[in-house]
């Protein structure tokens, strides 16, 4: 796995490159930011999404920066791709 000279990963096969695919779903934030980077790792994601709030209306949780902290050193240690926060 390289990077691309788009910047993605990429993969060459038979020196033709090829672009990785971006795998994830939405995951849970309820134990953590960290957890939920672990759990994204547990089901072969690069990437995931996840609610800042509960989508049904309850405040966001107070942010953890050492949580927080650890998320970034993960994702970083297993080569994440771009991830997604949504607020509604």
């Amino acid at each position: 796995m390289d990077e691309g000279k788009s910047g993605r990963k990429t993969l060459v096969h038979h020196g033709k490159e090829y672009a990785m695919l971006n795998i994830g779903c939405h995951l849970s934030t309820s134990k953590g930011f960290y957890e939920m980077g672990r759990n994204a790792l547990k089901i072969n994601a690069n990437t995931f999404q996840f609610f800042t709030r509960n989508p049904r209306g309850s405040k966001a949780k107070a942010i953890d920066p050492e949580d927080t902290k650890a998320l970034l050193k993960l994702m970083k240690e297993n080569n994440f791709t771009t991830y997604i926060g949504n607020s509604k």
